[in-house]
């Protein structure tokens, strides 16, 4: 059995650095969102 050698880290930012992180959480689920729901969209105009 092979075994996956793991890490964990822990980010200790600043509050500029927070909301920068959080910015680009947000920008990050947009754009997932956008892709998505066009793939969706092309899949059912395709079946």
């Amino acid at each position: 059995m092979k075994k996956t050698l793991r890490y964990n880290y822990r980010l200790n930012p600043t509050p500029k650095q927070e909301a920068k992180l959080i910015e680009f959480g947000a920008t990050a689920r947009g754009i997932w969102k956008l892709l998505f729901s066009e793939n969706m969209r092309r899949w059912v105009v395709h079946t």
